[in-house]
């Protein structure tokens, strides 16, 4: 169920990366991409030092990438995309589990992932050029 809300207000990423949530424990993300005008070779959303949801534009997917070699669990999954399309990104964060809807179920991408309790931040990011959002936000869920 979802509780509090949390609008982003980033609109423009730039060959940087942003922290728009200090701890996510369980939590619901919109992402909206502008996919024709977004031009970074990589942009998405990062959780902590081991999990990254991103576009390759070059290979023209999404790839749910983690990396947590400790547990021994490093890996990649990815679906195909239109990339002058735009992309909607539903994603569902908990404390050992992430679930990515991409175009109102057109895929979906779902892994076990195992953050460090002291960091568990969000953050978008955009390298090798710019990424542009339409929509972005954040519900807590109880």
């Amino acid at each position: 169920m979802r509780g509090a809300s949390f609008p982003w207000p980033v609109t423009t990423l730039k060959n940087q990366q942003t922290t728009m949530v200090e701890n996510c424990e369980a939590m619901e993300v919109i992402l909206h991409w502008d996919g024709l005008n977004s031009s970074a070779e990589q942009y998405g959303l990062s959780f902590g030092e081991g999990l990254r949801v991103y576009v390759d534009a070059q290979m023209q997917r999404l790839v749910l990438e983690r990396h947590y070699p400790q547990y021994g669990l490093c890996g990649t999954r990815s679906v195909p995309l239109n990339e002058s399309a735009d992309l909607q990104l539903r994603i569902f964060f908990d404390s050992s589990s992430v679930e990515v809807f991409v175009n109102d179920g057109e895929a979906c991408l779902s892994s076990r992932i195992y953050p460090d309790a002291d960091r568990r931040e969000l953050a978008l990011f955009a390298w090798s050029g710019s990424a542009y959002l339409t929509e972005a936000g954040a519900w807590q869920l109880e």
